[in-house]
């Protein structure tokens, strides 16, 4: 019997990639439509064209390396039945550490102090400004899903009060739920975006956002960049309306708004919050997994 096909349109690490190919016959081409194709194999970047899936009638598995899935037209999928699998449950860790670092290396001051130490100004005694301690601060995490809570328990870690914001209540947390975004800001001191992208949550965070988190405050965004709004971040930086910002993800990725560039109370990183040697290999193997249960199902069901 032939290998099942795949149609492959996202990343995979190599060595899932050599196992992949070894089982299956992989379509690495979204131009090459083979309208039989029952698993497609993408990223949270890539996700899946609709006008693919449209041509895709067999298409039953949609798996995803990476958390993401705003770049997927759930409501279709939905109304064929195809399933849509991600690998977020492993990759939680690792982006709560980078939503740490991001918050500790801009309130600490990390790469103005770096570069303080490079230019030779500490030995010339050149002044310094004072760096904001986290213990005893309010987080307010937007998105209190697996990744929101690992960066909920951190915080705590560091001697920080959590609150949150869903659109919906959770029952399993004990963290208190703000009424609104706007509440969430207004009573937090650090800002934590969280959430998925799409158009429900584009530009959630826009500049009467940024105003009520106050001029001491700091936002972290390791979700999606178009929450929030870049060029009311930019101006809300600018005009110290806000203390700083840590960014993992952007709305026009890999460009990156000039004015955020230019601050020193921005750091930067190029969407790499799983990016980890053991994590992405840990989700190769998950989204080899996903296609081995499919097609073995279909197999029990002949």
């Amino acid at each position: 019997m032939a290998p099942a096909k795949v149609l492959q349109i996202g990343y995979l690490p190599e060595s899932a990639q050599q196992e992949l190919r070894g089982r299956y016959t992989v379509l690495e081409s979204e131009h090459t439509v083979d309208a039989s194709v029952e698993v497609v194999i993408t990223d949270g970047t890539c996700g899946v064209p609709t006008e693919l899936i449209e041509m895709l009638p067999n298409l039953k598995l949609i798996a995803v390396n990476g958390a993401g899935t705003d770049a997927i037209d759930l409501t279709l999928t939905a109304s064929r039945a195809i399933a849509v699998e991600t690998t977020g449950s492993v990759l939680a860790d690792d982006v709560a550490d980078m939503a740490m670092a991001l918050l500790l290396a801009v309130s600490r001051q990390i790469l103005i102090a770096d570069a303080y130490v490079r230019s030779g100004s500490w030995e010339r005694a050149a002044p310094l400004p004072l760096a904001t301690s986290l213990s005893g601060k309010r987080m307010g995490i937007f998105g209190l899903g697996q990744i929101g809570q690992a960066i909920a328990r951190r915080a705590e870690a560091f001697g920080m009060e959590v609150c949150y914001f869903n659109r919906t209540v959770r029952t399993d947390v004990y963290w208190p739920r703000a009424t609104s975004l706007l509440d969430l800001a207004q009573q937090s001191d650090i800002l934590m975006s969280v959430v998925p992208g799409g158009d429900v949550t584009r530009h959630a965070i826009d500049f009467e956002v940024l105003r009520l988190l106050g001029p001491s405050g700091f936002v972290v965004n390791v979700g999606r960049g178009s929450v929030i709004h870049e060029a009311a971040l930019a101006e809300a930086i600018g005009e110290r309306i806000i203390a700083g910002a840590g960014l993992d993800v952007f709305e026009d990725e890999p460009r990156v708004h000039p004015s955020l560039l230019a601050s020193p109370h921005v750091v930067l990183q190029p969407h790499r919050g799983s990016a980890t040697a053991q994590t992405r290999e840990r989700m190769g193997q998950m989204v080899l997994g996903m296609v081995e249960r499919f097609f073995l199902k279909q197999t029990h069901w002949i």
